[in-house]
């Protein structure tokens, strides 16, 4: 074998047609084995999956009942000799991460049959092409996780990559404490897909902020970006945290699933009753006072009830929100929350994302 190439029994090439009919040559065949480990991955990939679900996909393998994996070659060199086809450039996955890792473990482990993975090769494909097959295989097939498909827009939709920078921010309170992959992590405070959600609530009086789904909230953050501009955008949603964290205290969260406050119909509550009243903003940037934020303090976060509507879907939100602006307004006679949205606004309904599935229950089927 040549030396760093990765080897395709029974190799053919076949034709195959994009979504504009259009055809293009591809590869089909068979990984050899023993070129498992030199196929590459890039950032777009999810996680791999635990060792149980890693166990039954080995299953599969060695019955033959797991369908080909996709590959991309970032160029189109290879060579052909009797005993197969040999890659001569760089070949990433696609799809089928957690069907390689399995075939690796196989490998790794005495007595256990070589693992024969079906593959389809796309010839010349760029980081870009690859992103996108990722997505479209993995919406279509197998239950993918909101956060990576959010994280994956990061280097096309200019308001995910301020966002998603932001959260590597040193000075940003929620810094390394956001899932953008497809599993909570120990550490992670809350998903991408409620920090997305988050951002746009927060912005929806400047532009589209409402939506069920995570992909057209990143479309509508960018819209609202061109209306508001990403340096008072960013900076909004590192004053909304901060907020968070001087009245309630996120530095003190070791557990997420005690802090009501971060639950994500809190949260995204919260941002809606800042964006609905022009008491909290001074040319376009939030500006949370210290009456307001001492008035926050005094909320009752572990009401059972509380609880309950910050858990909640659907109503609970409506319910929540009121609370919340009721009790601001309570005590005061000037300065009191007078909305400017209008009753006909569409609030959000939580519970939905990209595929109008739960967006941080979705989990790989792979």
């Amino acid at each position: 074998m040549a030396d760093g190439s990765i080897k395709i029994i029974s190799g053919m090439l076949d034709v195959d047609t994009d979504e504009a009919e259009e055809e293009y040559i591809i590869l089909r065949g068979v990984v050899d084995p023993s070129s498992l480990e030199r196929l590459r991955i890039d950032d777009y990939q999810r996680e791999q999956l635990g060792p149980t679900k890693i166990a039954t996909i080995i299953k599969g393998i060695k019955s033959r009942g797991v369908p080909d994996i996709n590959l991309g070659m970032r160029g189109e060199r290879y060579i052909e000799r009797e005993s197969g086809i040999f890659l001569q450039d760089s070949v990433y996955i696609i799809d089928g991460l957690q069907r390689v890792t399995a075939g690796l473990q196989m490998l790794a482990t005495p007595g256990s049959p070589l693992p024969r993975l079906g593959m389809k090769l796309h010839f010349n494909t760029t980081y870009e092409f690859e992103k996108d097959l990722f997505d479209k295989l993995n919406v279509e097939q197998t239950k993918l996780n909101s956060n990576v498909l959010l994280r994956n827009r990061h280097t096309d939709i200019p308001v995910m990559g301020a966002l998603y920078k932001l959260t590597s921010d040193r000075a940003f309170v929620m810094k390394g404490q956001i899932c953008w992959g497809q599993n909570m992590r120990r550490g992670d405070l809350i998903s991408a897909v409620t920090y997305v959600k988050i951002a746009a609530m927060l912005h929806s009086h400047a532009g589209p902020g409402r939506s069920n789904s995570a992909l057209d909230l990143a479309n509508g953050l960018q819209k609202i970006l061109e209306n508001v501009g990403r340096q008072k955008l960013v900076e909004n949603v590192r004053v909304f945290f901060e907020v968070v964290d001087s009245v309630w205290g996120i530095r003190r969260v070791y557990y997420r699933g005690g802090a009501t406050f971060l639950k994500s119909g809190f949260l995204i509550q919260l941002a809606r009753v800042f964006s609905d009243h022009a008491i909290f903003w001074k040319d376009d940037l939030l500006v949370v006072d210290q009456q307001t934020r001492k008035k926050l303090q005094q909320f009752r976060i572990d009401d059972p009830e509380v609880v309950r509507l910050a858990s909640a879907s659907g109503m609970a939100g409506e319910i929540l929100y009121a609370l919340l602006v009721d009790h601001i307004n309570s005590g005061r006679r000037s300065n009191r929350l007078v909305p400017r949205r209008s009753s006909r606004d569409r609030p959000l309904v939580e519970g939905n994302g990209a595929n109008g599935t739960a967006d941080e229950e979705e989990v790989s089927a792979e």
